[in-house]
């Protein structure tokens, strides 16, 4: 983290976790100003220290210059035998600051990892927060994926810490977190003379009462070989029996269960993305989680009959394969009806119709000398210029000894589409090509004339 950014994380952990977490709030420290002031010196000289681990999330503006923070992770390592530093040590002089720290203490006394574990040494959890606007959006599980490549990169084996909302529980229950001790609020308020008040309920796994925005679904059922549909398929209505008989045509042209001998086979009853939501690979991931479901029901294989491009497009990018194709006009002709609008069979060929964004290089080698650039105007001429300078201030194919290598002739992104992460999918993209050519280990591009280079 920089250091300008010191003070901005500070004042928003303050406000963000110091006043808004139940174990705080319970000791009473948001209500007292002078509580708030004992504890915001003692995080700014800690946060300085080398042991201090501190992440952050902001905004990708384009701007070099970190303008906006979302959220922060913050943890201190220890090693065995540890004592805190003077300034952690709280010789606090508001109640709320040394209530908070016996119910500290307390915690301590349910579990020490490090003696429950016999580490050496271990990161300590300082505390995690996202502002309110951006929660939801998985944020928090990214800092929770951080901490443990941190721990990892320093050798520790394993990393914890006392979560108290409900929010963060998700976050580590998704990323494969375990919970290995809780303790109810009342023990704690019953045992320090404190009352936690609007308490989150332990997190057990089960989020279907907190869902409330459905932006998608996909649905199948389950067949089993001899069980025909179940009987309360009966309709009145002619349109639903006319579907009915399109769909029987289906099964005739392709049986599943048959063509590749199946017991059960979960047969597909629609998929469905917003308008809004559409776009934004969500089909994708649908067709995905059909595939897991079916590898854990024991199934081989999966597949449904597709007649939007948009889950064509996201089957095809997901490696499935058409087996058979219909015409629409067929159908219509064998049971009297009309499609309107119909959709083009996808062939893989996407129609591209916005550039958002493109990076150009091009493929040198030792004995590649540029072609002759003629050009009249003294603003081309001048431009070659400052690129000659550049290059003889650094030539990576000398510098690096290459056989060859790609040289950057640029990287743009369309102004209303900065800020998206596509710039660095462009340069991951690189990276992939240069992968692909195994005698090339670098290329390097120019940045406000800093050179750069990755392997």
């Amino acid at each position: 983290m920089p250091d300008y950014l010191r003070d901005n994380v500070v004042n928003l952990y303050i406000d963000h976790f110091v006043k808004v977490e139940t174990t705080f709030k319970a000791a009473g420290v948001p209500r007292s100003v002078k509580a708030l002031n004992e504890i915001r010196e003692p995080i700014l000289r800690a946060i300085e220290k080398p042991e201090f681990h501190t992440t952050i999330c902001c905004k990708d503006d384009g701007d070099e210059q970190i303008k906006d923070i979302v959220g922060a992770s913050l943890m201190t390592l220890q090693s065995k035998g540890y004592a805190e530093p003077e300034e952690l040590q709280y010789n606090c002089e508001t109640k709320e600051m040394k209530k908070l720290l016996e119910i500290f203490c307390t915690l301590t006394t349910y579990f020490d990892e490090m003696k429950v574990y016999n580490l050496d040494r271990n990161f300590s959890d300082r505390g995690m927060f996202v502002l309110p606007e951006y929660r939801g959006l998985g944020i928090a599980q990214e800092f929770l994926k951080v901490r443990k490549q941190i721990c990892k990169e320093y050798g520790v084996p394993l990393h914890g810490g006392w979560v108290t909302s409900v929010g963060t529980q998700k976050s580590a229950v998704r990323d494969g977190w375990e919970t290995i001790v809780e303790i109810p609020f009342q023990d704690i308020g019953l045992k320090h003379g404190v009352k936690f008040e609007d308490c989150p309920p332990l997190y057990n796994g089960d989020e279907h009462t907190s869902i409330k925005d459905v932006v998608g679904a996909s649905m199948m059922t389950l067949l089993l070989k001899g069980h025909p549909e179940p009987d309360e398929w009966t309709y009145e209505t002619q349109e639903i029996k006319k579907l009915l008989e399109i769909f029987s045509t289906f099964a005739a042209h392709f049986n599943e269960m048959k063509v590749f001998n199946l017991d059960r086979y979960f047969s597909d009853r629609g998929a469905f993305v917003r308008p809004e939501f559409r776009g934004l690979g969500i089909a994708q991931e649908i067709c995905k989680a059909r595939r897991k479901i079916s590898k854990e029901h024991g199934i081989p294989i999966h597949g449904g009959w597709f007649t939007s491009a948009g889950t064509q497009k996201s089957a095809a990018r997901d490696g499935w394969e058409t087996i058979i194709k219909i015409p629409f006009q067929d159908l219509a002709r064998k049971h009297g009806v009309t499609f309107e609008d119909n959709t083009p069979f996808y062939d893989g060929d996407e129609q591209i119709k916005e550039i958002v964004g493109t990076s150009m290089m091009t493929l040198q080698s030792k004995e590649y000398t540029e072609p002759e650039w003629k050009f009249e105007t003294k603003e081309i001429k001048k431009l070659l210029e400052i690129v000659s300078d550049l290059a003889f201030s650094f030539d990576e194919m000398n510098v690096f000894n290459l056989e060859r290598n790609f040289s950057d002739r640029g990287l743009f992104v369309c102004p209303e589409y900065r800020g998206l992460g596509i710039a660095q999918k462009l340069l991951n993209t690189r990276n992939i090509i240069i992968n692909n050519i195994r005698s090339l280990h670098y290329i390097g591009f120019f940045s406000m004339y800093s050179y750069y280079y990755c392997t």
